[in-house]
C-alpha cells in the first residue's frame, strides 16, 4: 500500500502541468507523504495548510483552495478556523473570485489573533472595489477610519458611489434616428460631428446624382457607402459608450484603490 501511494503521487506530479518546478513538486510530494504518516487531526491540518501555502506561493490559488478545503476536514479549534478562513479569503481574492472573498468575514478577536488587521480590511475593501460595490466600500472605509483626520474623512465622504454611465443601447438607438447623435451622447462629440458631416455629405451627394438622373453612380458611390456608414455608426455608438463606461469605472476604481492603500498599510 505504501509503495502504491508513492508511485501514484510521483505520477500525479509528473503528469500535472500545474507544478512545472521540480522543487515545488518535491515539496508537495513530501507533504503528501507526511500526511500519510500523520497520527492526529492537528498534524494533518498543519500539513495541508502548509501545502496550500506552497500552491499559493506558486500562483496556483485554485489548487490552494482545494487543499484548504481538505484542511477544513481536520479543523478543530477556533484559531485553526480563523487561519483557514483568512487564507481562503486571500486565495479567493488572488484568484479573482471577489464575491467569494467578501463572503468570508472574520470577527475582531480572530483578526487580532492573526495580527492581520490591515491585510484583512484592505483585501475586503479592494474586493468590493473590484465588484464596483462602492456604496458598501465607502461605508466600510468610513467605519474603519477611526484614526483618520477630519480632512481625510471628508475626502472619503465625498467619494462618489456611481459613475457617469452611458447606456450602449440608448446611444445606438440615438444613432439609428440621427446619425452621429449616439457618438455625441456616448461622450465623443468630435466623432459624432464627423459622422454627421460624412453621412450628411453622402446624402447630399446621392440626392444630387439622383436629381441629375445618375442613378447608378448615386447608388454605387453614394447610397452604398451611406448604408455602411449608417450601420457602422450605430455599432460605433455602442462601442464608444462601453469605452466611456470602462474609462469612468477604472477612474473611480483608482480613486478608491488609492485611499484604501493609503489608509491600510500592507
Amino acid at each position: 500500500m505504501r509503495y502504491l501511494l508513492i508511485i501514484t503521487l510521483i505520477l500525479k506530479n509528473l503528469l500535472s502541468s500545474a507544478q512545472p518546478d521540480s522543487l515545488l513538486a518535491s515539496s508537495l510530494l513530501n507533504a503528501e507523504l507526511r500526511l500519510y504518516y500523520s497520527v492526529n487531526d492537528s498534524e494533518r491540518f498543519n500539513i495541508l495548510f502548509d501545502k496550500a501555502e506552497l500552491y499559493k506561493n506558486s500562483g496556483n490559488n485554485k489548487q490552494a483552495l482545494q487543499e484548504l478545503k481538505r484542511a477544513g476536514t481536520y479543523c478543530k479549534t477556533v484559531n485553526e478556523s480563523a487561519q483557514l478562513r483568512y487564507q481562503k479569503l486571500l486565495n479567493y481574492f488572488l484568484a479573482g473570485q471577489y464575491n467569494d472573498a467578501i463572503s468570508i468575514e472574520l470577527f475582531e478577536n480572530e483578526i487580532r489573533y492573526l495580527n492581520k488587521s490591515a491585510e484583512y480590511y484592505s483585501i475586503r475593501l479592494l474586493a468590493l472595489n473590484e465588484l464596483q460595490n462602492w456604496k458598501l466600500c465607502k461605508q466600510e472605509l468610513l467605519s474603519n477610519c477611526h484614526d483618520c483626520d477630519s480632512l481625510q474623512r471628508m475626502f472619503i465622504s465625498d467619494l462618489p458611489i456611481i459613475f457617469d454611465y452611458r447606456s450602449p443601447e440608448k446611444c445606438s438607438r440615438w444613432s439609428s434616428f440621427i446619425p452621429g447623435a449616439g457618438q455625441i451622447k456616448a461622450g465623443y462629440p468630435l466623432k459624432g460631428i464627423a459622422s454627421i458631416l460624412i453621412q450628411g455629405g453622402l446624402i447630399a451627394f446621392t440626392g444630387y446624382n439622383y436629381y441629375s438622373a445618375y442613378y447608378i453612380t448615386g447608388s454605387v458611390t453614394g447610397l452604398l457607402p451611406l448604408r455602411k456608414f449608417y450601420k457602422g455608426g450605430i455599432r460605433l455608438s455602442g462601442i464608444l459608450a462601453e469605452e466611456h463606461n470602462q474609462n469612468r469605472s477604472n477612474a473611480l476604481k483608482e480613486k478608491y484603490r488609492k485611499i484604501i492603500l493609503e489608509h491600510f498599510t500592507l
